[in-house]
């Protein structure tokens, strides 16, 4: 039905998949910045783990900033 409705409404699956991309891209340079302000210069590996992270992943990560005492406690699984 959701299929549908998307295709109804003119929706392409490659528009869908570049906001999936914008969103997710968007969720990575908030939390670099959050990660940046809060613990000061991050490592390469840091990247690293931002530019392979899932959206999920990105998720649960924004959600520990606040509370986590490192980048390490942010970042990990």
């Amino acid at each position: 039905m959701l299929a549908q409705y998307i295709r109804d409404k003119g929706f392409q699956d490659g528009e869908i998949k570049g906001r999936q991309e914008e969103r997710k891209e968007g969720k990575r340079v908030i939390l670099e910045r959050l990660l940046v302000r809060r613990f000061g210069p991050m490592p390469e590996w840091g990247y690293e783990r931002l530019a392979s992270a899932t959206s999920e992943q990105l998720d649960r990560w924004i959600d520990r900033v606040l509370e986590a005492d490192s980048i390490q406690g942010v970042l990990a699984e």
